[in-house]
């Protein structure tokens, strides 16, 4: 026989055997889940606990409980958010307390916009006014620019046609664009207001006669991307409207046919590869007609006159219409805005380049609006006006009484100008604004009446960016009168950002004010196309109290 556990120059045989064990003595000696008759795991039928799962599907385990992880805090986070978004909704149209019943009114009315259209003006308050047509002839009496035929089909040496306003004023645009780019194009503006009438002075239930000018993909869309009422269907009694014919008693109406708006016949007229010139002249024919139709209905007028307008959309209407005064009646002096000439007595005020024209763009004023909340019944002053652009944007954009002063004598000719064809065509547009608007002409550091209106002023605007450091300090003399909380904009600081009051410094302008830094974006300003800062000064004299009460104390 051989020896069962081998000696040591032979191999270890083992000898496998069916040995028949009771399966009581199997659970006692077995580990749980696993059986000795088996090389492999399986489940007991009889152990409480589960078999360990394999490290695969421990794995995928793992990535379950994870993705029910971020299932769950991505629901939390939206609950949390949506429950936010209707704390702010409930804010804006329910006050927290009866006695503040004023103020919520103001809040909901600065998140909705303001009414901004006024339906009283009449045909005094344009007359006058600078057309495309006189535009026109001169810059081409300038020899700037030729203008030449845009349409086909319009066999007229100068075709044009005639818009109807909501407030009913009539302007004839010349149908020939600009042979240059830059320069005046009536085409443009036609098509701009009509875009703008068709967005803003359309009531809901008319939305089937006008439609929209702009498709889409335009980059004029959002002015009218609001949501619009489904298509209004005249009760029997009333007039389908200009081009639609009812049909005669007693015969079925035939099938509805699908009538292009007035809207889409002008944008197919107005498409670069179609420029069909009498269905342009067909479709402003349309537009008129439903026009006048429109302004006799008092309805109409109720729903113009209680209309609201904010934000973006409100800000290009304004720029639209202030920009077609600019090119009637700033365009001419554009040369000797860029080159001014001294007299003899402005060269004893101005030193370096204190002369220098550059304008701060609509957008900027814009910003400074928001920023500053300037609105109806505050006072903005702008010193260094140039030619009264942020000065006529705070009194129709703000509703703000506005004041400008300017040195230079061609700049303050051109705000005189500007002020009268803007009230023109403010009256044209039926836009609300705020009639006490003045710009002078005169050194605003001796004018007298800088002093007065700077006593009451909100809001200061200077753009001081080529000023010398003698007349900015002039400028902190005459800012001392500023009432508490008056804001001052400028482009160079008359503070300091991070400024500690101290011994030293406790009697300087900077001990008055809180200063802080702001960035404008490319193209904001005239001068340059990049970026830069501004800074709003805030007028707080109680850091100085402050410091003379704790001096006071320790002596």
């Amino acid at each position: 026989m051989f020896d069962l556990f081998g000696s040591s120059s032979s191999k270890p045989v083992i000898v496998r055997r069916k040995v028949a064990v009771p399966a009581a003595s199997v659970r006692a000696v077995s580990a749980p889940g696993r059986t000795p008759t088996s090389g492999h795991s399986t489940p007991a039928a009889s152990s409480p606990l589960k078999p360990r799962p394999k490290t695969a599907d421990r794995q995928a385990e793992r990535e379950r409980a994870a993705k029910r992880e971020r299932e769950r805090v991505r629901v939390a986070k939206e609950r949390t958010e949506e429950r936010s978004r209707s704390k702010k909704r409930d804010a804006r149209v329910r006050p927290e307390s009866s006695d503040d019943d004023e103020a919520q009114v103001k809040r909901v009315k600065a998140d909705t916009g303001r009414e901004v259209f006024i339906l009283s003006a009449s045909e005094k308050d344009w007359e006058g006014g600078v057309s495309p047509w006189d535009v026109q002839l001169r810059v081409e009496q300038e020899g700037k620019v030729k203008y030449v035929p845009y349409f086909e089909g319009l066999h007229d040496e100068r075709p044009s046609v005639e818009l109807l306003y909501p407030s009913g004023f009539r302007e004839r645009f010349v149908l020939l664009v600009p042979s240059k780019r830059g320069e005046y194009d009536p085409i443009a503006e036609l098509r701009g207001a009509l875009l703008r009438i068709l967005a803003h002075y359309i009531p809901p239930w008319h939305t089937h006669i006008f439609g929209t000018l702009d498709s889409p993909d335009s980059p004029n869309y959002f002015i009218a991307s609001r949501p619009v009422t489904p298509p209004y269907t005249p009760p029997s009694t009333a007039s389908p409207g200009p081009g639609i014919a009812s049909p005669a008693p007693g015969v079925a109406s035939p099938a509805p046919e699908t009538v292009a708006t007035i809207g889409e016949a002008l944008r197919r007229a107005f498409a670069p590869n179609r420029r069909k010139g009498p269905e342009l002249v067909a479709a402003i024919q349309r537009y008129n007609a439903a026009m006048e139709e429109l302004r006799a209905s008092d309805e109409w007028r109720a729903w113009l006159q209680r209309k609201t307008l904010g934000g973006k959309e409100w800000e290009d209407m304004v720029d639209f219409v202030n920009d077609s005064v600019v090119a009637r009646v700033v365009s001419p002096y554009v040369e000797q805005l860029a080159k001014p000439k001294r007299t003899d007595e402005l060269a004893d005020i101005i030193k370096d380049k204190e002369d220098s024209y550059g304008e701060l763009r609509h957008v900027f004023m814009s910003k400074v609006i928001e920023q500053t909340k300037l609105g109806p019944g505050k006072i903005f002053v702008d010193l260094g006006s140039g030619v009264g652009n942020c000065v006529l944007q705070a009194a129709v954009q703000a509703g703000a009484r506005s004041y400008g002063f300017e040195l230079l004598p061609v700049p303050a000719h051109c705000a005189r100008l500007q002020l009268d064809e803007c009230r023109r065509r403010w009256a044209m547009w039926s836009l609300r604004y705020e009639k006490d608007v003045e710009v002078h002409e005169g050194d605003f550091r001796r004018h007298p009446e800088v002093a007065r209106r700077l006593k009451e002023a909100d809001v200061v605007l200077v753009n001081n960016e080529v000023f010398s450091s003698g007349l900015n300090g002039d400028l902190q003399n005459l800012f001392l009168d500023l009432k508490e909380g008056a804001r001052i904009v400028s482009l160079k600081p008359f503070g300091q950002v991070d400024f500690r009051i101290n011994d030293m410094n406790c009697d300087s302008f900077a001990a008055i004010v809180r200063t802080t830094e702001h960035r404008y974006n490319p193209g904001w300003v005239s001068w340059k196309g990049e970026s830069g800062t501004y800074f709003v000064h805030v007028m707080d004299r109680s850091r100085r109290i402050k410091y003379e009460e704790l001096g006071r104390a320790r002596r």
